[in-house]
């Protein structure tokens, strides 16, 4: 059976409360908040811009494979998108 990032299947998700799955839905965004935040600054120690993403969950897309089961109902796959300006950038190709 399929397990999802908190190694549960679909049918024990399915016995939490909404209560439950939105504390689960908080710490995936906590985590994915980390793991963007450590890559960031093994890239660029300054300022980063938000971009957009950070909203609801998503199936998949841009080239992302959905989570098995997925569907626009039953989701926690998360996106997020931050950029920076290197000093000098004018937005053409070096």
């Amino acid at each position: 059976m399929d397990e999802d990032a908190g190694a549960r299947t679909q049918q024990e998700v399915a016995t939490l409360s909404l209560r439950e799955e939105f504390d689960r839905y908080r710490e995936q965004y906590r985590k994915m908040q980390e793991v963007l935040a450590d890559a960031q600054r093994q890239l660029y120690e300054g300022a980063w811009r938000w971009n957009g993403g950070d909203d609801i969950p998503q199936i998949g897309g841009d080239g992302t494979r959905p989570l098995a089961g997925a569907d626009t109902h039953n989701t926690y796959a998360l996106t997020s998108s931050r950029s920076y300006d290197p000093e000098g950038a004018e937005g053409g190709q070096v």
